[in-house]
């Protein structure tokens, strides 16, 4: 008796599941359009390299304090980077922080 509702139950669950399931899948996706450049400009970058008590340092966007600092001191650049990281470079996504913070580190 009790394996018999223990069966219903789980056969149950399942249909409701695969029910849900279908109703998510045949839904129509609504197509994305393109981003306006000024949208584009408007989206937060991922990561913000600017400077931290005269460091190299990343901050996420709008925050106040660094979320990592790097030992190269800022003095050790030409001065137009300098003026670049004091402004603040946004950076799109992991692979750029990467490459620019390899840049001005190495």
């Amino acid at each position: 008796m009790q394996s018999k509702r223990i069966w219903a139950v789980w056969t149950a669950a399942c249909l409701l599941f695969a029910g849900v399931w279908l109703a998510f899948c045949q839904s129509p996706v609504p197509a994305l359009s393109p981003m306006s450049d000024a949208e584009q400009t408007a989206a937060a970058p991922y990561r913000v390299l600017g400077v931290w008590q005269e460091k190299i340092a990343v901050f996420l966007p709008d925050a106040a304090e660094p979320e990592c600092v790097y030992d190269t001191p800022l003095s050790s650049l030409p001065a137009a980077e300098q003026e670049r990281l004091r402004q603040g470079i946004a950076v799109e996504d992991r692979q750029q922080l990467r490459r620019l913070v390899e840049e001005y580190t190495s």
